[in-house]
């Protein structure tokens, strides 16, 4: 399919189906490390900044109590973590990173004790 938007100026088509899935681990096997990353990151965004929203609305709109079986502690770290990765200056820091992982670590803890 070429596009005619201008962003796209070769046979441009996304590919279908199951390869979606496999495309940051082609990404990382040709070195492409920051693309396989980006990818990674992006599905994981998409499923808590848009599947987690739906499903709330589409409960709240048929009365339905949706539970999404995290104890109090564990939604406030998940609102914690959604609160920090927002971007902000538009680039990652080594502190932003290490206050994601004490976050990560702390949860980890939780888990285990």
């Amino acid at each position: 399919m070429l596009f005619s938007s201008g962003l796209c100026t070769q046979n441009c088509s996304a590919p279908a189906g199951a390869h979606v899935r496999f495309l940051p681990f082609q990404a990382a096997s040709r070195g492409e490390v920051q693309r396989s990353l980006n990818t990674l990151y992006g599905s994981a965004l998409s499923t808590l900044c848009l599947t987690v929203p739906a499903v709330l609305l589409i409960g709240a709109v048929i009365h339905t109590d949706v539970i999404l079986g995290l104890d109090p502690l564990e939604m406030v770290l998940l609102g914690l973590t959604l609160f920090l990765v927002r971007p902000t200056s538009g680039r990652v820091t080594r502190l932003d990173g290490l206050v994601l992982l004490v976050i990560f670590l702390f949860w980890i803890a939780l888990q285990l004790g």
